[in-house]
């Protein structure tokens, strides 16, 4: 197998499969391919535009720099404002801090309303994952099988169908036995504390020393079982996409697939594992490179945000009053706001997911255990599996 050629034709299908970029917009946006910038503030320093300002412990003020204006911090009680005239400073009288009563705030009512968003997004996520996850695999196999470039219809009939449920079902096995396995591990490492419970000073320490060091081959195991199952997923994923077989049956596949083509999978995952560093790398410039799109991205998420957001608020306003109704409908508005604002950098991280996933796939299509089976899958197929067309 050629892996050179493998990676170029994983690119090209990337490229000019363009019906399948929304597809991987929506992988990396619900998936840990996407990246999201999360900003920290301490409780006695705040950062804003290159300005270090040092607080009091019993405040913590957040701001945004100006021309032409100042706070001064260090008169007791609140902070002055200060606006430049002429060449001096003179104070903004007119300033006045909001003031919100919290306890209008129905906290009860808020939490189950996040609880209840949370779930939504939570099966809204699962669904858009696993549906995009269907459709790459199986429109990417089509165009390698036969040469045709699938349609935008095309694909979503293959992400929306019974394949979609079985990547899930897989995920789902695979999520299990591992946390059940792993968790039973530990209880393993960490029974030895249970001689504290005899009584014995002297057996509870001699417990403890055994339990920390059975821990550390836990944590050891912990970090190669990740990577182990991202490794299986792919190919069980492509064992049951491209065979169109059930869970059960894929997982038995994927398996015999692996112990038969051992060295290519680990090649394979090598280059996937490269991928992935190399795009850490390049995200940080790809950020800054693209930071003006992000203002553009502020502008169209305030318009997407504003209408779901006001219907909520409206809404719940119905049955709450004073400010829980505005937050019900700020924790609707929020997140589709952010999707808007990292939407540049999310679709790249889409692109990224494509090109790994193509490679996957044609590296199962070409995987010599499976050569037997060419002959049967070219008459119905019209193509050779081993030879992806060249768009």
């Amino acid at each position: 197998m050629s892996y050179s050629q493998v990676f170029k034709q994983s690119w090209r299908l990337a490229w000019n499969l363009r019906v399948l970029w929304i597809f991987g917009f929506l992988l990396a946006l619900t998936s840990s391919g996407g990246i999201w910038w999360l900003g920290t503030l301490d409780n006695n320093t705040a950062k804003q535009a290159g300005i270090t300002v040092y607080l009091p412990d019993e405040q913590v003020w957040h701001f945004f720099r100006g021309e032409g204006l100042r706070i001064d911090l260090t008169t007791p009680g609140q902070p002055k404002f200060l606006i430049q005239q002429g060449f001096g400073w003179v104070e903004l009288q007119e300033i006045t801090w909001p003031e919100w009563d919290l306890g209008e705030v129905d906290l009860s009512a808020l939490l189950i309303f996040l609880a209840i968003e949370a779930g939504v997004l939570l099966l809204l996520t699962i669904l858009l994952r696993y549906t995009s996850e269907s459709a790459v695999i199986r429109s990417v196999n089509l165009h390698a099988a036969t040469g045709e470039k699938p349609s935008f219809a095309y694909s979503l009939r293959q992400g929306w169908s019974r394949t979609a449920w079985r990547l899930f079902v897989i995920d789902l096995v695979i999520f299990l036995v591992v946390t059940i396995v792993m968790l039973a591990i530990l209880l393993v490492a960490a029974s030895p504390l249970l001689l504290w419970g005899s009584g014995n000073t002297f057996a509870g320490i001699i417990g403890t020393i055994l339990s920390a060091v059975l821990f550390f081959p836990w944590i050891l195991l912990f970090f190669l079982v990740v990577p182990a199952t991202s490794l299986l997923r792919e190919v069980f994923w492509r064992a049951c996409a491209v065979g169109e077989v059930g869970a059960p049956a894929a997982i038995g596949k994927g398996f015999s697939v692996i112990r038969h083509n051992f060295a290519e999978v680990i090649v394979t995952w090598l280059i996937w594992v490269g991928i992935d560093l190399v795009w850490l790398l390049a995200a940080i410039p790809l950020f800054i490179i693209l930071s003006p799109l992000f203002v553009v991205g502020i502008m169209i998420g305030a318009v997407l945000c504003i209408v779901p957001g006001l219907i909520v608020a409206g809404i719940s306003s119905l049955f709450f009053s004073g400010i829980t109704a505005w937050l019900m409908g700020a924790l609707v508005a929020v997140p589709i706001f952010l999707v808007a604002i990292f939407s540049p950098i999310t679709f790249l991280a889409g692109f990224v997911r494509l090109f790994r996933s193509n490679l996957w796939t044609l590296t199962y299509r070409e995987l010599p255990s499976l050569k037997q089976v060419e002959p049967a899958v070219a008459a119905q197929t019209g193509a050779p599996l081993s030879r992806p067309a060249t768009p």
